[in-house]
């Protein structure tokens, strides 16, 4: 039922996220600054920005279908109150679409978008998807509210924009639903790569070029299907753009506060967003120096943004201490320990001189140095330069500037991953479509402007068509159920991550009065939470980020909890530890002694990368391994031994399994 409502679902969402910041718009733009399409554009994101807020809020209390159904009916509702309605956005978005060969573009985009969108109908198998953007989700739906759990996944304390819609998706249209999400969202940032080419150039055929070159590459094909956050940070980078270029030709209060509005939107979606917005502000505080009127409203506009990101920097800091945790743990942390250190040695292409030249050989050509072919053939590079005959060059240059800026950040500071240049993908493809119609203008000759577009065509489909193919027929199958989700999810390149096979096999087979213990590299949505004893030692939460490492428990003491809690299985990966050789917050504790452990049982179950141990021999061969003094204090008292936390607690509240009688 939830995949037939997913659709609906996604639809409803967008509606009303258009409900809540249309009114903002006409108010703070009351002079029609802003193009229609602009305001289209910007009132959705402004929206998504009030309907978070409203289902993060609500969720605290209680997150369940109901109360999510509450959500979206009152939001819908607003809209349908609020909003005037027309079929003018739909006349002028069929009026823009492009005449003779400029046609094929929009004819690419819906072939690129049907492959995502069938795709979304395929089981979530995306690492990142299953590991903490559903993962999440998913456990706040057994919890019964949205909570935080130090200790749990660092993912959670993420900003918290993308993750609540994805929640409001989740609970009512389920992970197709989510998946679904992700395609408005990338629609959303295509829509504001068009906007800004359309502001800079007054043409519809290039402005369908600009979201062509947004939607066909790799790293967008790649995530179109799985939950993401990176369109959602593309869509507000792009269009904080447009408000940029209206705020320049009228800089007043009201343009300062929608300003303030959007760019609170997109530091609440990911850390990323913090740095972009650092450089769209740095150059414009530059021009401030001549245009003094831009001062007042640019100080309020930040005001703005940051009332909007306090909630997140407060539950944060609450939490653990660091109101933008993960992130510059060195400053706010006790220990002085970078969490992203390893990430960001294993994650490098090197920061030397050489390596600043070849930026363009390496994320174009050479790609393995990254994460992935991602970007594709670098069509972009080859319009580019073309953009700047144009007499726009002056803001094109603060385009530049912003590129520039943010990819040093990225190149000196963040890992090396594609997907975090995806912010500039409105800009570049802006710039990559406006060169093209100069190349296209420049053949005076009808028949050889034809050939030219021809030409553009062309290089996008043979650069981008065998990869568009390639991931077609990797998710197409399943999700139009020819191959079933266990040959989807049990198949490389999912197989390590997923472990969906062992955890439908244990879950079919534990008791309602028993638990069981996944010493996974890191536990999925296919995995039960509700009966899932805690790989934590009792105080952990508060170190488990912040310790290089950590003191094991005696064996003695957790052969003791397994048999007190009735962990009758005892999931271990065959690459387990793979995890801690990358990342410093790798939290099992158990692992050398479960290892040890199994060295001589027979597993009761096997995949390909898991084996399932039976939890009572593994308890007893624990209970015979010699014991050596914990160092670990919460050791000394009786209570962690007594009061055993049979499974994994949130915010402090523990949901109790009856201990055994062994």
């Amino acid at each position: 039922m939830l995949d037939i409502a997913a659709p609906f679902v996604t639809i409803l969402i967008g509606f009303g996220a258009y409900g809540f910041g249309s009114p903002l718009v006409r108010r703070f733009d009351h002079s029609g600054t802003l193009s229609a399409g602009e305001r289209n554009l910007i009132s959705g994101l402004i929206g998504a920005v009030v309907m978070a807020g409203l289902v993060w809020l609500v969720g605290l209390v209680r997150y369940d279908v109901t109360s999510m159904l509450v959500v979206l009916t009152l939001s819908v509702i607003n809209a349908l109150l609020f909003v005037q309605t027309s079929m003018r956005p739909v006349t002028e978005l069929y009026a823009s679409i492009p005449k003779g060969a400029w046609r094929l573009v929009p004819l690419a985009i819906l072939v690129v978008l049907f492959v995502g969108i069938v795709g979304s109908y395929a089981p979530p198998s995306d690492s990142d998807t299953i590991r903490y953007h559903l993962y999440l989700p998913d456990r706040d739906l057994i919890w019964g509210r949205i909570g935080v759990e130090f200790g749990w996944s660092i993912g959670e304390f993420f900003p918290p924009l993308g993750a609540m819609l994805t929640r409001l998706a989740y609970a009512l249209g389920g992970s197709v639903g989510a998946q679904l999400l992700n395609i408005l969202w990338l629609i959303v940032a295509a829509g504001s790569a068009a906007a800004l080419t359309f502001r800079l150039s007054r043409r519809t055929d290039i402005a369908w070029l600009a979201a062509l070159f947004l939607i066909s590459q790799r790293v967008s094909i790649n995530l179109a299907s799985a939950v993401s956050m990176e369109f959602v940070l593309a869509a507000y980078a792009g269009s904080v753009l447009l408000v940029i270029l209206a705020f320049m030709r009228r800089p007043d209060v009201s343009m300062g506060i929608l300003l303030g509005l959007m760019v609170g939107g997109l530091i609440n979606v990911k850390h990323h967003g913090l740095v972009y917005a650092a450089c769209v502000y740095l150059p414009m505080v530059f021009l401030s120096v001549r245009r003094r009127e831009y001062l007042f409203p640019l100080f309020i506009s930040g005001i703005v943004s940051l009332v909007i990101l306090l909630p997140w920097l407060v539950r944060n800091g609450l939490v653990t201490g660091n109101p933008f945790f993960p992130a510059f743990h060195q400053l706010f942390g006790h220990d002085n320990i970078n969490l992203f250190e390893q990430i960001l040695t294993l994650n490098s292409t090197g920061t030397d001189f050489l390596s600043v030249a070849l930026i363009p050989w390496t994320i174009f050509i050479n790609q393995l140095k990254f994460d992935g072919l991602q970007f594709g053939i670098p069509f972009l590079l080859l319009f580019i330069p073309f953009a700047f005959v144009t007499e726009n060059r002056q803001r094109l240059f603060l385009l530049v500037a912003i590129i520039a800026s943010y990819l040093s950040v990225w190149f000196l500071v963040m890992p090396h991953y594609i997907r975090f240049l995806v912010p500039l993908f409105p800009i570049l493809c802006t710039l990559a479509a406006l060169g093209s119609g100069v190349v296209a203008d420049a053949t005076n000759a009808e028949v050889w402007k034809r050939r030219t577009i021809l030409l553009i065509a062309v290089c996008l489909g043979v650069a981008q068509s065998g990869f568009l193919a390639a991931t077609g027929a990797r998710r197409l199958p399943a999700a139009l159920n020819i191959t079933s989700p266990v040959q989807f999810l049990e198949s490389r390149p999912f197989l390590y991550y997923s472990h969906y096979n062992a955890c439908r096999w244990v879950s079919d087979h534990l008791a309602d009065d028993e638990t069981y213990l996944a010493l996974l590299n890191s536990p999925t949505i296919y995995c039960s939470v509700a009966k899932a004893f805690p790989d934590l030692l009792p105080g952990d939460d508060k170190t488990i980020y912040t310790h290089r490492t950590r003191p094991a428990p005696p064996p003695q003491w957790l052969g003791d909890q397994l048999l007190k809690c009735n962990v009758r299985y005892v999931i271990v990966a065959n690459n387990l530890g793979a995890d801690s050789e990358h990342h410093n917050f790798a939290k099992h504790r158990y692992d050398a002694l479960i290892t040890d452990a199994v060295t001589n049982i027979s597993p009761v179950y096997q995949t390909p990368v898991v084996n399932i141990f039976e939890g009572g021999k593994v308890a007893e061969v624990l209970l015979d391994l010699p014991s050596e003094a914990s160092p670990y204090p919460i050791f000394r008292t009786d209570e962690s031994i007594d009061n055993p936390r049979c499974v994994i607690p949130i915010g402090g509240e523990h949901r109790w399994i009856k201990p055994s009688s062994q």
